[in-house]
C-alpha cells in the first residue's frame, strides 16, 4: 500500500503498527488504565491497532463509533456518549476520527469532559489517516520531545518572530509577556494532559499578526476533503484577522471564506512554532 505523498514512507502493516505502539506510549498507557476510544466507521481500522497497542501495555478497552449515535455530521455531543463516558471513568481517552463540518459543536464540549471533569489522558488524533500514522506516528517522540522542548525555550522568550517560507510565506507576530507557549511534545503522561497527535510543535496567542501565509494544508475537514494542495492558499492577515483569501481553486477559497464567517474563525487564533520548512527569526 502506498501512502500517495512524494517522499512519503510505504504505509505498511509494520508502520501502522509502529504508530498506535507510539500513541499508546505517548499516553504512557500502563496496567490498570482505563481506555475509551472514540472512532468512526472510516477510522475504525486505525483505533483498533491502537487498541491492541493498549491492551498490550496493560491497558483494558473499550471502543465506540460515532455513528453508533446518529448519522454525522454530529454537531453536537451525543448524550449517551456522555452517558457511557462518565460511567466507564476512563484514565485513558483517544479520539481516533474523521473530520466533518459541523462538527466543532460535537468536539468543543467534549474536551473539556474528557480533560477537566474526568481528568483523563487524551489523544486527539482528529483527521488522522494510514498515512499519517505510518509517517508522523513513527517519528522517535524521545527526540520529538526534546526538539519541541528546544523550540519552546527560544519561543517563550520572543517577543516578536518574523516568519518566511520558500512557499511565500511572510508574517510577523508579536506576543504579550503574560500570555504562556504551551508547548505540546508528545508525552501525555499525567491526569488532566492531552494533546493532538501526531505532535511536535508550541503554541500561544499572538498579540498582533500581519503579513501573507501561504499554506498547503488547511486542517479541520478541509484536510479529509483537499489534502495536501497542489496549489497553495494565501492568506491576508491584517492586525489578526484574515482579510483576503486567494486560491487557485475558487469553490475552494470561497468554502474557506464562509468556513470563517460561520465559525467566527477569521480571527488568527493561535502561532505556533515547530520545525518549519521556512524561517522563523525570534
Amino acid at each position: 500500500m502506498s501512502s500517495g505523498e512524494a517522499g512519503s514512507p510505504e504505509v505498511t502493516p509494520e508502520r501502522l503498527e509502529l504508530g498506535a505502539r507510539n500513541a499508546a506510549a505517548c499516553m504512557g498507557v500502563r496496567e490498570g488504565d482505563r481506555v475509551f476510544i472514540i472512532t468512526d466507521d472510516a477510522r475504525g481500522d486505525l483505533a483498533e491497532l491502537v487498541a491492541g497497542a493498549s491492551r498490550a501495555r496493560g491497558g483494558t478497552v473499550t471502543t465506540r463509533r460515532l455513528e453508533e449515535y446518529g448519522p454525522r455530521p454530529q454537531t453536537s455531543l451525543p448524550g449517551a456518549l456522555r452517558d457511557e463516558l462518565l460511567a466507564a471513568r476512563p484514565t485513558v481517552s483517544f479520539y481516533i476520527a474523521t473530520a466533518q463540518p459541523g462538527e466543532l459543536g460535537l468536539r468543543q464540549p467534549l474536551l473539556p469532559l474528557l480533560a477537566k471533569e474526568l481528568r483523563v489522558r487524551h489523544g486527539h488524533m482528529i483527521g488522522i489517516t494510514p498515512a499519517v500514522m505510518a509517517d508522523a506516528m513513527c517519528a522517535d517522540y524521545d527526540r520529538v520531545y526534546e526538539r519541541t522542548m528546544q523550540v519552546y525555550e527560544l519561543a517563550r522568550r520572543a517577543r516578536t518572530i518574523h516568519v518566511t517560507s520558500v512557499r511565500g510565506s511572510d508574517v510577523t507576530a508579536t506576543f504579550r509577556p503574560d500570555w504562556a507557549w504551551i508547548p505540546c511534545h508528545g508525552r501525555y503522561h499525567e491526569q488532566g494532559q492531552w494533546g493532538n497527535l501526531p505532535e511536535g510543535e508550541t503554541f500561544t496567542a499572538p498579540a498582533t499578526l500581519d503579513g501573507t501565509l501561504v499554506v498547503d494544508v488547511l486542517g479541520d475537514y478541509f484536510s479529509d476533503k483537499y489534502g495536501v494542495l497542489a496549489d497553495p492558499v494565501t492568506f491576508v492577515v491584517r492586525e489578526g484577522r484574515i482579510e483576503e483569501i486567494h486560491a487557485a481553486d475558487a469553490a475552494l477559497a470561497e468554502e474557506r471564506r464562509s468556513c470563517g464567517a460561520i465559525s467566527g474563525t477569521r480571527r488568527t487564533a493561535a502561532a505556533p512554532a515547530s520545525l518549519p520548512s521556512g524561517r522563523w527569526r525570534a
